[in-house]
Order: C-alpha cells, then sequence, then structure tokens
C-alpha cells in the first residue's frame, strides 16, 4: 500500500527511529518488528492501534526502494522549507536576538553584583586580619623587648661568673662527645671552646674521624654478613661523604675486588676486580658513527647481562644501579656531556686518576698470566676510540680504535647497608 505522505506528511524516520535517509532494509524490518511489539494492541490497547499504523505506513514506504526515494525527496523538501520559513520569519529572529540580549544582561547584572559582594566581603575580611595582626605584633614586640631586657640582665651576671670556666668546660665536654661517638656535639663543643689548648684544630678533625669510624662500621657490617676483606686497608680522606681506601680487599661474587671508595652517606663501596678477567673489543659492531660511545657500546651490553648475570643471586641483590657522568673528549677538551645508569661499568679516566695513587697502583694482571692492558669508559669523540690504561699503569689519552681488543676489569657499587 502506497503511504499517503502527500496529504499530511509524517516523518517516518522518526517513526521507525532511523536516521535520515536510511536505506538498510534489515535495519528497517528490525526497528518495524521491535516496536511493533511495544505498539501492539493487546500490549497498549489505547494507543496501540495509532501507533502501529503509523509504523505500518513508514514500513511500507520506507521497505520499498521507489516510495522511499519519492518519500527522501519529499523529506528533503518539507526540511528545506521548514528550514526557510524559520530563517525568514523577521518577527522570530527578532524575539531570539531580544531574548538572548536579555539573557547576556542578565548574566552581566548577576556577575557584577557576585563581585560587589565578594570585593565587600574581602574588604572586611581583610580589614578584619590586618587588625587582627596589628595587635598580635604589638603583644610580641612588647613580650620580646621585655624578653630582651630580662636576657641581657640574665646574659651580663651569667658572663661575669661563668667567663673563665667556660672555655675548658666546653674542652671537657667535647672530649666526652668524641670518645661518646657524638661527632656533631663534639665538633660544636670544640668550636665553642674557643682558643683553648687546640680546640679549633680538634673542631676541625671532627668530621674526618667521624667518617672514618662510619666507613669503619660499614666495612665491619660486610664482614660480619659472611664476606672475606683484608685485615691491612688504610682509611684516608673523609672530610666529604667520600673516604678513600688503600689496600683493601674483599671476596665478592667469586671473584676478587679491590675497594676504591667508601660512600659514607649513601652507605656503599666502589670496588674493581684486582686482575683483567678477559680481553675484549670495545664496541664489536662492524660500523661506528660519532654519536657511538660508552652508552651504544657492546661491552657495556655484556657487562649488564652476560657478566651480571653469572653473580649469586644474593650477590646482585647488593649491586646498585649506578648512574655516571661521561664525555667525549677531542683531545684535553670535554665536548659532549651524557649520562648512563649501570650495574656493572669500567671506570672512567678521572676515576682512574683519582682511585689510584700512581701509575704503578694501576698495573693490573690477566687472570693467570702477566701484565696487560685495561679500558676505560671514557672515548674521544673525533676518532672514535677509548681510553685504556697501558701495561705500565699510563693513562694513553689518545686511546685505541673500538674494535681493539683489550682487558676488562668491572666496576661496581654495592650496598653496605
Amino acid at each position: 500500500m502506497a503511504a499517503q505522505y502527500t496529504t499530511k506528511w509524517k516523518d517516518y524516520y522518526a517513526i521507525l527511529k532511523l536516521p535520515c535517509g536510511c536505506e538498510d532494509v534489515a535495519r528497517i524490518r528490525a526497528n518495524y518488528k521491535r516496536l511493533m511489539q511495544l505498539v501492539h494492541p493487546d500490549v497498549n490497547p489505547e494507543l496501540g492501534e495509532t501507533e502501529a499504523k503509523n509504523l505500518n505506513e513508514a514500513h511500507d514506504c520506507l521497505i520499498d526502494p521507489i516510495q522511499r526515494a519519492t518519500y527522501w525527496r519529499y523529506y528533503q523538501h518539507r526540511r528545506a522549507e521548514v528550514k526557510k520559513r524559520k530563517h525568514n520569519d523577521p518577527m522570530r529572529r527578532q524575539w531570539e536576538e531580544a531574548t538572548k540580549r536579555a539573557e547576556e544582561a542578565r548574566q552581566a547584572y548577576e556577575q557584577a553584583e557576585e563581585r560587589i559582594r565578594e570585593e565587600q566581603q574581602w574588604k572586611e575580611e581583610a580589614e578584619q586580619q590586618a587588625e587582627q595582626q596589628q595587635k598580635r605584633v604589638m603583644r610580641k614586640i612588647k613580650l620580646i623587648l621585655l624578653a630582651f631586657v630580662a636576657l641581657l640582665l640574665i646574659s651580663g651576671v651569667y658572663y661575669i661568673f661563668d667567663q673563665a670556666q667556660a672555655p675548658r668546660r666546653y674542652y671537657q665536654r667535647a672530649e666526652e662527645m668524641l670518645a661518646a661517638g657524638d661527632y656533631d656535639s663534639a665538633a660544636s663543643f670544640f668550636r665553642s671552646a674557643g682558643d683553648y689548648l687546640d680546640a679549633q684544630e680538634r673542631s676541625e678533625q671532627v668530621p674526618f674521624i667521624r667518617n672514618i669510624s662510619r666507613a669503619e662500621t660499614l666495612l665491619e657490617n660486610l664482614r660480619l654478613d659472611g664476606y672475606v676483606i683484608s685485615s691491612g686497608y688504610t682509611l684516608s680522606g673523609g672530610y666529604g661523604w667520600s673516604v678513600a681506601v688503600a689496600d683493601g680487599y674483599i671476596e665478592f661474587a667469586g671473584y676478587p675486588w679491590r675497594i676504591l671508595e667508601i660512600d659514607t652517606i649513601g652507605s656503599r663501596a666502589l670496588l674493581i676486580t684486582t686482575e683483567v678477567l678477559s680481553l675484549a673489543q670495545f664496541d664489536s659492531r662492524s660500523h661506528h658513527s660519532d654519536s657511538d660511545d660508552w652508552s651504544t657500546s657492546t661491552l657495556r651490553v655484556y657487562l649488564n647481562s652476560g657478566f651480571y648475570q653469572t653473580l649469586a643471586e644474593n650477590d646482585r641483590e647488593r649491586v646498585l644501579y649506578q648512574r655516571s657522568q661521561n664525555w667525549s673528549t677531542v683531545g684535553d677538551i670535554a665536548v659532549r656531556r651524557y649520562e648512563t645508569t649501570d650495574f656493572v661499568f669500567l671506570l672512567s679516566e678521572q676515576e682512574a686518576s683519582t682511585h689510584f695513587s700512581n701509575e704503578n697502583d694501576r698495573v693490573a694482571n690477566i687472570s693467570g698470566g702477566g701484565r696487560t692492558t685495561w679500558w676505560l669508559r671514557s672515548v674521544t669523540y673525533d676518532t672514535l676510540s677509548a681510553l685504556y690504561v697501558s701495561d705500565n699503569g699510563e693513562i694513553i689519552l689518545n686511546g685505541e680504535p673500538y674494535a681493539s681488543s683489550r682487558g676488562v676489569r668491572p666496576a661496581i657499587w654495592i650496598s653496605l647497608g
């Protein structure tokens, strides 16, 4: 049956709850069946007949391709007419513009009133706070003046009475604090003793003594955990957070290591193997670019994967993930700075210079053999070479190409806590 949309227009798409212009026959039929179940006269006897009629008309029209095409042209025409009437209605446009202006004016008025109320409230609160603050200040001034006068009187009496005895008492108290291990208090009392005996010199020695004692305690804790540490070591430095270790060796993770430094603040120690473990290329890749350095080297990958995995699990838990500063150089000039974070690493040129007392101290033997060279992680930017330590302990600043084979002395930071 043809739909009678020419005499009384109905929106068949809206009736079937379809998008405008829908041509999906399966969807039209599915929506029709679903909606017919909802408006069936047996379900909704009051509106069911009317709604069912509308659904039938809409379905019959839209299910047929010819009727659907004709209806769609008519639908578009009607929508265009409605839109045109609304657009050309001057009274409607004037009403909408007037309504909009009125709403804007109302909102502006409300906002202005709100701002006035907020400003008034803020002004009142500010005045109250200023008045209260002024009263508090005046009370504090009075109390301070009274306290100051009383302090002057008490201080004058105490100064006259205690002037001769104070330095000696402070010095004795400092000695007691030093013996008890309270180094901060000891330094404070030595400074308070002024020029009494050697108080100033002793106050400067306290940080050194404190850090050396802290380092001794950390090494003792490590020994109590079952690690074998040599007994002939000496500690030096100690004025900052770092304590240098000489002739200190430890058996750790199945390798003999030399203790280079103890960080008393971070409770950690820097170790390097006493011997060169093997010979390896700094970077075994066939092609290199200017951007290649320690961060991209295959030796770094091996140390942090293959070598690191050879350590026992309980020993790996002590190895710290260490961030290091690195420089690429051209001659003696540093041209590029970058950071790396490793479990296992090589010493830099600066670290090799700092942690060894002289060239002979840097000499290393390969396991089961004689003297040999060993790699550093510092590189030269212009020649794609890595610095190394020669077999007589000299640091070779010109370096060797990455593909050369040199000795490997792994270094690690371990926790002493």
